[in-house]
């Protein structure tokens, strides 16, 4: 008897609910019994905002899921608190669909899916997608490198000796007499 309760709680937690907002090319937000959970797709990383292909990215996932009704297996909770997730429209499992259209890579360092690293395989081969291009950057690659990120900033407040600026992650920063970028920290 003991064996099935440990069973019974380690499995997923399983979800149903209407796609209510797509962030970007791996991040929704699902209306489930009145609350809104936000899920990163399991198993892939998409192109960042800014970043050749994001919008294209963006664009496809809507067209499987906005407006849709989802089911969602969940594999964890992230650092962010975002559901990290599979995501299903009916049979559909839409990371599967992301990597096999060129528009998201299987992330390697997260997921050991095989199924996944052979539709990155084909859609590398086949030359869709972001695959199109001569030399594609992953976007865990795009993040490591600020200076790489777009310069999309908007100042937040003013001060008599700086300007505060919210960088496309959600980082404060102000830009020191040597033109560096100095980041603020958070207060507690």
């Amino acid at each position: 008897m003991a064996l099935i309760s440990i069973a019974l709680q380690a499995q997923k937690p399983i979800y149903q609910g209407k796609c209510i907002g797509v962030h970007d090319g791996d991040t929704i937000t699902v209306l489930v019994n009145g609350k809104q959970i936000k899920v990163r797709l399991e198993g892939i990383d998409a192109p960042e905002l800014g970043q050749d292909f994001s919008q294209r990215s963006k664009e496809f996932l809507a067209g499987l899921v906005f407006g849709k009704d989802v089911v969602i297996k969940e594999y964890k909770i992230d650092r962010y608190g975002r559901s990290v997730s599979r995501v299903y429209v009916g049979y559909r499992d839409v990371s599967s669909e992301m990597v096999s259209s060129g528009l998201a890579w299987h992330f390697k360092k997260y997921s050991s899916d095989n199924n996944l690293a052979q539709l990155e395989d084909s859609a590398r081969g086949s030359r869709i997608g972001l695959w199109s291009m001569a030399a594609p950057k992953a976007p865990w690659i795009y993040r490591a490198d600020p200076d790489d990120m777009p310069s999309t900033l908007s100042p937040v407040k003013s001060a008599p000796d700086k300007v505060i600026y919210t960088g496309p992650r959600g980082g404060k920063y102000y830009i020191n007499s040597k033109g560096k970028k100095v980041y603020v920290k958070k207060k507690k």
